[in-house]
């Protein structure tokens, strides 16, 4: 459907919703570049927020070239649920919530074993997530269908429950939130792991990010909503490798990413 809708051949529309695969795929098992981009993800359960609402969102870090090509769907299915998402234009499914209550966000994460070889596309997992009808729908689908790269995704439910889930390319790792809250950037934090994390590396304020960005939505703890986790997505300590994250003219033009897109949800509204 997108490539007759698009005039674009169908493998060309393949390749696109494989993107996240090919960039990946060549990099040197221990990157030797140093990276700007990385996103920060979260959840918040019943218990940490102010209305008892469930929260999911992130701020996403990509290469400002993109932002024209971003867009916000609304798609309606007559035996699955509907979606409203985030994605770039002619990508099938990346981060958004559906009508059955489920949202998900991803994260870069890199491991030893991730490599060019058969698997799932990244992004053809989150629609299998945004086309599931249930939690345990989702962890299924993850634990069944193998991808070639790790990523980190946080998928929550309007009723209460959040998990943050580490996939690679030969097992999955999962994290549960601490006191209602939940946090992850761009490194592993299953105490399970058994991979090397190559990705940390290129990305050293992921381990910043992640501890702060929970110690804030910590400080704010029974009075989170809107406004407040608003404040939180605009942390700028370590500028301009912050939560919020800006351009880093030290770097050429085609290493400097930055927060393209601020991301609120909330599942128990369902908006």
């Amino acid at each position: 459907g997108v490539a007759e809708g698009s005039g674009l051949q169908f493998e060309e529309i393949v390749a696109l919703n494989a993107r996240y695969e090919l960039s990946y795929a060549y990099m040197p098992p221990i990157p030797t570049w140093t990276a700007s981009g990385g996103c920060t993800v979260y959840a918040l359960a019943p218990e940490a927020t102010r209305n008892q609402h469930t929260f999911v969102g992130m701020n996403w870090d990509y290469k400002p070239g993109v932002e024209s090509s971003c867009l916000i769907l609304r798609i309606n299915q007559k035996k699955k649920p509907d979606i409203i998402m985030h994605t770039e234009a002619g990508i099938i499914s990346q981060k958004g919530f559906n009508s059955a209550g489920i949202g998900v966000v991803p994260s870069y994460i890199r491991c030893e074993n991730d490599s060019f070889r058969l698997g799932l596309p990244t992004w053809i997992k989150f629609r299998g997530i945004l086309n599931s009808e249930s939690l345990p729908d989702c962890i299924k689908m993850l634990m069944t269908f193998e991808g070639p790269n790790s990523v980190n995704m946080v998928i929550a439910h309007r009723d209460g429950e959040v998990i943050d889930v580490e996939c690679t390319p030969d097992d999955v790792f999962f994290l549960y939130p601490k006191s209602g809250i939940l946090t992850h950037a761009n490194h592993f934090q299953s105490p399970s792991l058994r991979v090397k994390d190559t990705g940390k590396g290129a990305l050293p304020d992921t381990v910043i990010r992640s501890h702060r960005a929970f110690r804030l939505f910590q400080e704010k703890r029974g009075n989170l909503e809107w406004d407040t986790i608003k404040d939180v997505l605009k942390d700028h300590f370590g500028y301009p490798n912050s939560i919020c994250r800006h351009r880093d003219e030290r770097l050429n033009p085609y290493e400097q990413w930055e927060t393209l897109t601020s991301m609120i949800i909330d599942l128990t509204e369902g908006k």
